[in-house]
């Protein structure tokens, strides 16, 4: 529903059958560090990687609902 605010950042191969890749939401600051096997499978851990600080929210104003939420509790220090 909202895929299109997210995008690749980077991608780098950092073992002979994974990659890092780092995705984040266009405008904002904050990315996820995945790692992606070569099959296309995701391990299911990952980092989330914020500057901002916690509680502070007021540039997720211009984003959908959802993705607002998500980063917020991201920021919080929360997995959703």
């Amino acid at each position: 529903m909202h895929q299109d605010f997210f995008s690749i950042l980077a991608a780098r191969e950092t073992g002979s059958d994974w990659y890092a890749v780092e995705i984040g939401v266009e405008g904002l600051p904050d990315k996820w560090v995945l790692q992606v096997f070569d099959t296309g499978q995701c391990d299911p851990c990952y980092t989330f990687v914020s500057p901002m600080p916690k509680g502070e929210d007021v540039d997720l104003e211009e984003f959908p609902e959802r993705i607002a939420q998500v980063i917020s509790m991201e920021r919080a220090g929360y997995n959703v």
